[in-house]
């Protein structure tokens, strides 16, 4: 529901009542999962959030954030996959979402050694049940015609294995494309 979920006129008041429905089955849905869904208007944009994440009056299980604009926004989803761990990754991923009016931040909410065993690790392809990769799933299965552009951000180490200096940026694309005039309009 939050995927499909349409935008407002304006601030929550002006939903009418299928909107605040609509609102309550997401917060009820959330409330089982031990999560709270909050309405956030930011007052100097105007723009209009919805933010799922943990309740803080149970023990954190680790699960993570996803953040929704629902007035305006680009198709653009940000995600931070390692946000405790990779320098800086957690700042960048937040500035990015705002520069970019991305519609979706979907932020990871455990280290990815949290668990011994690589578990916690939301980017290993074996971990696809994670809260994380479940957002990422139905936003993009949710798009329909205009399917977003998904952006992570990351932070690496000054150099790799090889002592090399890593790249200050890494552009991965679904259809393997390399060069920029191939891009299509939304990742140009």
């Amino acid at each position: 529901p939050l995927a499909r979920m349409r935008a407002p006129a304006g601030n929550g008041e002006e939903l009418g009542a299928d909107g605040r429905r609509e609102l309550d089955l997401i917060a009820g849905a959330a409330e089982l999962l031990g999560y709270r869904m909050e309405w956030y208007r930011h007052r100097a944009t105007k723009g209009d959030f919805l933010i799922l994440a943990e309740r803080p009056d149970l023990p954190s299980k680790g699960r993570g954030t996803i953040v929704r604009r629902l007035t305006g926004g680009r198709p653009f989803v940000v995600e931070v996959p390692h946000p405790g761990l990779e320098v800086t990754s957690f700042e960048y991923g937040i500035s990015l979402f705002a520069r970019l009016q991305a519609r979706y931040l979907v932020i990871a909410g455990s280290s990815p050694k949290a668990n011994l065993d690589g578990t916690a690790d939301v980017l290993r392809p074996e971990n696809k049940a994670s809260l994380f990769n479940l957002a990422h799933s139905v936003i993009l299965r949710e798009a329909g015609a205009e399917p977003p552009l998904v952006v992570q951000s990351r932070g690496f180490a000054p150099a790799g294995p090889s002592g090399r200096a890593l790249p200050d940026g890494l552009v991965a694309t679904l259809d393997g494309t390399v060069r920029r005039d191939a891009l299509s309009p939304l990742s140009a």
